[in-house]
This record gives C-alpha cells, sequence and structure tokens, in this order.
C-alpha cells in the first residue's frame, strides 16, 4: 500500500494526490488549534473554583487579550497549557504541530510567562507536540524543522507504547478513497475496529477509520479537531461513524463553508468537527474525572447541548489574520473572537449574511437515524445547509410526505459492459435489423423536458436475447460476430453472461432520476419501449405515472433533492447513489384527491410542451409556479401563506445551486505547507 501522507518538497502533485495528502491553508489551522485549545481548557477549569470562566478562556484564545483573568487565574491556565499534550496522526510536513506551537507560545506569553521566547518554543516542542506519519520523509522533514517527537509509523494500528493518551489530538487525515486501500490493509482495519465494537463498512474512505481511532489517542475528556472529506455526513458507509460518534462523544462543532474549498487540489468538500472524548449524556465518567469537575456533554451556558452545525459565508481570512495573532477584521469588523462568541452562545437557529447556525440535540439526531430500534443513519448534511423553510415544509408535511422508495421500485440504468459495441449511433442503425434497436437515452443533454422523446434520441441499445442458431443470415448476427473478433466478449464485465451479446434492461413505464445534478432538475417521464444508460436510475411506477412526474417535478421536490445528494466530488456536482435516490422525499400522490390528480395532470402536460430550464429560469415560469402552489397545498399550504413559502422556496434553492456551484470555483489560496 501506498504512503498515506507525503511532502511538498520531494513528491510531485500526482504522487501527493495518490497518496491523499493536500495543502492545508493556515487559516485552517488557526481556526482549528484555537477551537481545540480552547475546548481543552474550559473543560479543565472550574469557575466555581474561582478559576477562569468559559467567556474568558474564549476572549484569551480567540481573541488574545487576558482580560478579566487575574493573576491566579493566570497562574492556573498558563500550567495548564504546560502540560498539555498535542498529536497529529497523519502529521505531514507538520501545519497543525507548528500552528500549535505558536499559539502556546503567544498564549503564555500573553499570560505573562516572563522567559525567553526561544526557550518556550523550546520547551514546548520537546514536551507538548507529538506526531506519527507513515512516509519516512515527511518525518524526516519535521524533525529537521524541531520536531523532535515525530516518529514513523502507521497510527491506525500503533503509536509508540510509552506515549500515554492526550489531550488534544488535531488531524487532517488523508483523503484516499476506498477503493484505492489494498484489500488486506482495508479488512484488517475493519476487522481491527470491529473488536473494539466499532462496525465499520468496508466501503469507508481511509479518514473513518482515523475518526474510530480517536478514542484510543484521546484521554477521558480530551478533545479533537478534524477536518475531513464530508460524505461521512450524508453516504450509508458513514452511519456506523455517526453512531459511533453519537454514543462516544460529546460532539461540539461541525462547520463548514459556503463560499469557498478549503483545500487546493482536493476534488472534495470538506468540514471541521469539533468534539471531546465521553458519552453525551448519563455518562459513566463522574465529575472527580476531569480536572476542573465537567462531564463532557454538560452545558455551561445556554444551549450548548445542541451540536452546533455552522455553515460560513465569509472566507476564513476574513476573520483570521495569517500575522503574528494579529486579527483581520471583517468591513463590519467582525473578528475571530466575535466570530467564535457569535457560535457558541447562541442558543436558536440563525442565517444572517456572516453565517448560519443550527443547533441540534445529540438525542435528536441519534433518534432520526433509528429503524426498527437500530440506527441505520441519517443525512447530517441538511443540518449545514437546509434552510428554515424546508424545516417548515417537513413539519406541515407530516403524513402528507413519503420517499420515492416508498412508491416506486429505484433500479440501476442500464451497465452495458461495452458501450462502443451495446449503443449505436445513427450511421450504424442500418447494420443491425430493426427489431433488435431500442431507443437508448445516454445522456442527461437528450432529455431537455420533463418527457423522454425517442425521436430525441442519438443512440439505440442492442437487445438480442437469441440463441446463435436462430441468429444466422441477420445482419446483427454479423455485427456480433465483428464485436467477437474485436474481442469485446473476453471483457471481465461481460464473459461471465450466458450469452455475452445480451444485456439486462429494465421495463416498465416511470420516471428518469439523475445520478448528476448541476443546476436542472428536470426528472422526465420514460416509456416502457425506452431504456436508459446506468447516467440515470429508472424509477419503475405502478401508478399513474402523470401524476407522479408532476410532483417530482415540482420546485418543492428539487429542494428535497438539492439537499439530499452528496456534494462529496466538490466540482459543483450533486451526486446519487441509487439508495439516496430512494429516499428522496415527495409529496404522496397516493394521498390525493381526484379532483387534485386532475390537477396534477394538467400541469404536468403543460410542462411536456416545452424544455425545462436552469432552476434560475424556472423559478420566473407562470406554469411552474402554478404547479408548485399545488404541491404545496397537497402539503398543507393555502393561499398567502403558500405564496410565502413557495417565494422562500425559490429563494432557497436558487440561493443552494450558486452556493454549490460558486465553492468548486473556490479555494483557499494562501499556502505554506502539507499536513
Amino acid at each position: 500500500m501506498e504512503s498515506h501522507s507525503v511532502t511538498a518538497e520531494s513528491h510531485s502533485l500526482v504522487e501527493r494526490k495518490r497518496g491523499g495528502a493536500f495543502y492545508t491553508a493556515p487559516a485552517v489551522v488557526k481556526l482549528m488549534v484555537r477551537l481545540a485549545l480552547a475546548n481543552y481548557l474550559a473543560n479543565c477549569l472550574s469557575p466555581v473554583k474561582g478559576e477562569p470562566a468559559e467567556a474568558v478562556i474564549e476572549n484569551l484564545v480567540y481573541g488574545h487579550t487576558a482580560d478579566g483573568m487575574d493573576t491566579v487565574g493566570r497562574e492556573v491556565v498558563r500550567n495548564l497549557l504546560k502540560k498539555v499534550k498535542v498529536l497529529d496522526p497523519a502529521v505531514g510536513q507538520g501545519a497543525f504541530l507548528t500552528g500549535m506551537m505558536e499559539e502556546l507560545l503567544a498564549l503564555r506569553c500573553i499570560l505573562g510567562e516572563d522567559r525567553d521566547n526561544k526557550r518556550i518554543a523550546g520547551d514546548i516542542l520537546a514536551a507538548n507536540l507529538y506526531g506519527v506519519d507513515r512516509d519516512a520523509q515527511a518525518v524526516t522533514y519535521c524533525r529537521r524543522h524541531a520536531l523532535s517527537n515525530v516518529v514513523c509509523g502507521d497510527s491506525l494500528v500503533d503509536i509508540p507504547p510509552e506515549w500515554e493518551q492526550f489531550d488534544i489530538v488535531l488531524a487532517n487525515p488523508p483523503y484516499v478513497r476506498q477503493e484505492f486501500l489494498e484489500k488486506s490493509y482495508k479488512r484488517s482495519l475493519v476487522q481491527y475496529f470491529r473488536e473494539q465494537g466499532i462496525d465499520l463498512k468496508e466501503r469507508s474512505d481511509l479518514y473513518v477509520y482515523f475518526f474510530a481511532r480517536l478514542g484510543e489517542f484521546l484521554k477521558d475528556g480530551g478533545t479533537a479537531a478534524v477536518i475531513s472529506a464530508s460524505a461521512w455526513l450524508d453516504v450509508d458507509y458513514g452511519a456506523p461513524l455517526q453512531k459511533y460518534l453519537l454514543e462516544n462523544y460529546r460532539l461540539r462543532l461541525v462547520m463548514e463553508s459556503a463560499c469557498e474549498r478549503w483545500f487546493r487540489e482536493a476534488g472534495v468538500n470538506t468540514n471541521i468537527v469539533l468534539l471531546e472524548k465521553g458519552s453525551p449524556a448519563g455518562s459513566a465518567l463522574t465529575r472527580g474525572d476531569l480536572p476542573g469537575g465537567r462531564v463532557p456533554g454538560e452545558e455551561l451556558s445556554g444551549g450548548a447541548r445542541n451540536i452546533r452545525f455552522v455553515q460560513l459565508k465569509g472566507r476564513l481570512q476574513d476573520y483570521i489574520s495569517l500575522h503574528n495573532g494579529e486579527m483581520a477584521g471583517r468591513v463590519n469588523e467582525l473578528g475571530m473572537d466575535k466570530l467564535m462568541a457569535k457560535i457558541l452562545r447562541v442558543g436558536n437557529y440563525r442565517d444572517d449574511d456572516e453565517l448560519r447556525i443550527y443547533p441540534v440535540s445529540q438525542e435528536e439526531l441519534l433518534k432520526s437515524g433509528m429503524i426498527d430500534k437500530v440506527y441505520r443513519g441519517t443525512k447530517w448534511g441538511k443540518y449545514l445547509r437546509a434552510p428554515e423553510v424546508f424545516f417548515r415544509i417537513l413539519d406541515r408535511g407530516r403524513g402528507k410526505l413519503c420517499t420515492l422508495g416508498e412508491l416506486a421500485e429505484v433500479r440501476f440504468g442500464i451497465k452495458t459492459g461495452c458501450n462502443e459495441f451495446f449503443y449505436l449511433k445513427g450511421t450504424q442503425w442500418a447494420a443491425v435489423e430493426t427489431e433488435y434497436l431500442l431507443p437508448v437515452v445516454k445522456s442527461p443533454r437528450e432529455v431537455q423536458g420533463v418527457k423522454v422523446e425517442p425521436d430525441k434520441l442519438n443512440y439505440r441499445l442492442l437487445t438480442v436475447s437469441q440463441e446463435p442458431g436462430d441468429l444466422q443470415g441477420k445482419r446483427v448476427w454479423d455485427y456480433i460476430i465483428r464485436g467477437q473478433e474485436m474481442g469485446y466478449h473476453l471483457r471481465p464485465s461481460i464473459r461471465g453472461r450466458n450469452l455475452w451479446y445480451c444485456v439486462e434492461r429494465n421495463r416498465g413505464k416511470g420516471l428518469l432520476f439523475r445520478r448528476f445534478f448541476h443546476d436542472k432538475f428536470n426528472i422526465p417521464l420514460i416509456a416502457e419501449d425506452i431504456g436508459e444508460d446506468q447516467t440515470f436510475y429508472r424509477v419503475a411506477y405502478p401508478g399513474e405515472a402523470e401524476v407522479l412526474g408532476a410532483v417530482v417535478n415540482s420546485t418543492v421536490t428539487a429542494l428535497f433533492v438539492e439537499l439530499s445528494g452528496r456534494l462529496a466530488l466538490g466540482e459543483g456536482v450533486l451526486q446519487f447513489a441509487v439508495y439516496e435516490a430512494a429516499q428522496v422525499l415527495v409529496a404522496n400522490p397516493e394521498r390525493i384527491t381526484t379532483e387534485t390528480r386532475k390537477k396534477l395532470r394538467r400541469s404536468f402536460a403543460n410542462l411536456s410542451r416545452r424544455d425545462t430550464g436552469t432552476i434560475f429560469e424556472e423559478v420566473l415560469k407562470p406554469d411552474r409556479r402554478e404547479l408548485d402552489l399545488l404541491v404545496l397545498e397537497i402539503l398543507g399550504f393555502r393561499g398567502e401563506e403558500a405564496g410565502a413559502v413557495l417565494k422562500e422556496v425559490y429563494r432557497a434553492l436558487t440561493h443552494l445551486v450558486s452556493q454549490r456551484i460558486a465553492r468548486a470555483q473556490t479555494h483557499l489560496t494562501e499556502v505554506t505547507s502539507v499536513d
């Protein structure tokens, strides 16, 4: 298996990408270091004993001021900073450890430590900072830059036995997809964590195992700040990780950016998670187990029992100076101290020009993912991105909403195994009898509206189920023979078939759900005698397809689609697995009146007379508005209220799509290190 983490000095971009190592922006490092330090200190201090209160600690860490702290308080905090143990389990070039060293040095000086800065820095490097990396060159680089407690090894398997557990873990795990992990290594990790009671899936990407290892790295009550790919919030392999974190940690914060990607080259979206080790409520820990007598998960201020899902709308550089701890204010002079106070002290939903905060309890998250008393997982990404109107529709639509999978069978599209043989373009059609050619949708570009029109399709699918003896003398048999001469029948994806030239296809009328969405949300009606490529999922619906077609092509459903897909690709594209398509919520067309059905059919007919535009164009169309108001009426909204809700749906969806596309084109540009 290739190394997880590599250095910029000695490895090419291609090699670094293959190893999963990407540049970490200094602003990200500073934010995570301060988040972890503030949480660590708050856990260790007890205001009832006269020690500094949490608000004072936040001012110190985020604002770099010791105002409000007396001499005794400064000494207490300084001693805590002297003994803190910090680990980076995938250290790379040591960006996090270097950032922590700079922060500890600055804070100790602010607190009045009267010694030469070089001596303080030397003590920090020797006593406080530890790292591990598989890459020997990365380790050499760190040691050459005075990070003496960095060792070569795989922290997922082992760390030096003489190292005790840590107060803080800072991690940017490598972005290695599961298909690029050696099978034996992956299986050994799954088995190891299964023995620890963590039932991870083999489809898990590498960073998931780093989350699962945190419990062994951290002391009870210890703090971790981790930046990772966002996929685990929403995909099926994230469910076991969600369950593990909910049951064993106090989740403080999940944060993402709405306007930028935090990595220069990684084609993934990322988030930062802040958590502390210990049961969120009813912990087996007692107050005496922690220095300040605080139980992990116990609230120190109003509303803090909730996890804060935070979406930043400004760039990190606007809040965090990259020069010696100076605060870079925004135009409205909002610095990091004010930003964090806003995040940590707000107890209710908030959405303004600076950020969006959605507080939710761990109990609620656990409950939302339970099916038949077993935690199956749920999409946490909606708490970061969903507008208030989404939750309002969910509440009003109780009993009137259902998943697409409850109404229909959602199936994979056709996987030919050899597109160049099975898909025939116009000039090739004459080579095969018409009876063996089926119109097929190969690309979303071929379907511009809400119905698939056969005469606009560029390809035909070869559909042959007869034995060779029944095909002799036909043009199709000559075509098959030519395919064999090309070696198509030997391809691994084909050679296991009874008849290599026979491809399975879906049957039944229904709809086409895209695997990928950009800025158009048409989900077209497809007839039984038309095939579909694996670019789509076929929604086989036994009921009245036009009625379901009207519902799923509404803007309300488009909002649910936008909030249900994966953003992990980082390229501005919304992606769906087949099970995710089946989980998309829709207004249930089977619980409506005959009159409403008639109106839905009429609305669908109106939409089918034109091409579907981008969402920015669609929200201006009168026929679109007519359909959307009808769907909102099904969900319980009427009159002026329905109009106001629809306006919010339009505003929210166009904003979300704009945000998704714009963020894919941005990244933090200031780069100094790899981690």
